[in-house]
């Protein structure tokens, strides 16, 4: 519709087509995104998430949803935590055993919904929080947004769900992406979790702030000193190979 009244028009100057073209890539990826559900949706319906498992640094799957997801941001006015400050020496260091790809499908299905159900202007923050002796890596996106109700909260994974407000807010959603998500972080036996975002007084208590904090917890990988000392000398990759680590 958008490059039908586009065409028809004779008598605008480039700005308008230039806005025009704008809005017409933002509804194609939308449309992209959600035909990407629907094919993972068909393909957890006939067999298990096939993963391809390999030693990967947590850090290179966090920059990479960063960086898919820092355009999008940017057209809705929502300013996203910066990666040098999410990226920090500790979790620069972190390594998981992971498939890299689904990993950030994971991340980027999580910051697009924090982007999407914020308020603009707004802000969505981003933190990785490694706890060595327990073993596990978590990593927390908080927006400002909308939030979730008591109910909302208790159904945000299933399959096809929409909280009234979302659908209120953005009517064209599917309800599918944390279905996904939720499905390939358990795959990696991980967990995830959606809270409403709560402020502690200094008596203890509790109150609820806005918006919604998602909790994703991984199993970090113990890496042999050689391979610490490879990545410390700046020569880390994606992944190490199963001989490297031996």
């Amino acid at each position: 519709g958008e490059a039908e009244i586009a065409l028809r028009g004779t008598h605008h100057d480039a700005s308008y087509y230039r806005a025009s073209l704008s809005r017409i890539v933002e509804a194609t990826a939308d449309l992209n995104s959600r035909v990407e559900d629907l094919l993972e949706l068909a393909k957890s319906n006939s067999q298990h998430y096939a993963l391809k498992l390999q030693p990967t640094y947590l850090s290179v799957v966090v920059k990479a949803a960063l960086s898919q997801i820092t355009a999008v941001a940017a057209n809705r006015n929502i300013s996203i935590t910066q990666t040098s400050e999410v990226i920090t020496p500790e979790a620069e260091s972190a390594m998981i055993y992971a498939d890299k790809d689904r990993l950030q499908q994971v991340l980027t299905i999580v910051l697009e919904n924090a982007v999407r159900y914020s308020e603009s202007p707004g802000k969505v923050s981003i933190g990785i929080r490694v706890d060595i002796p327990a073993g596990t890596a978590n990593i927390t996106v908080t927006d400002q947004g909308i939030g979730l109700s008591e109910s909302e909260a208790l159904g945000v994974f299933e399959r096809d769900f929409r909280g009234e407000k979302a659908r209120q807010m953005r009517p064209d959603g599917a309800g599918l992406g944390l279905s996904i998500a939720q499905a390939i972080i358990i795959s990696h036996d991980g967990q995830i979790d959606l809270k409403n975002n709560v402020v502690y007084r200094a008596d203890g208590s509790c109150v609820e702030s806005g918006g919604v904090r998602a909790t994703i917890m991984l199993p970090l990988l113990q890496v042999p000193a050689t391979a610490q000392i490879l990545h410390n000398k700046k020569h880390s990759t994606q992944s190490i190979a199963e001989n490297e680590l031996a």
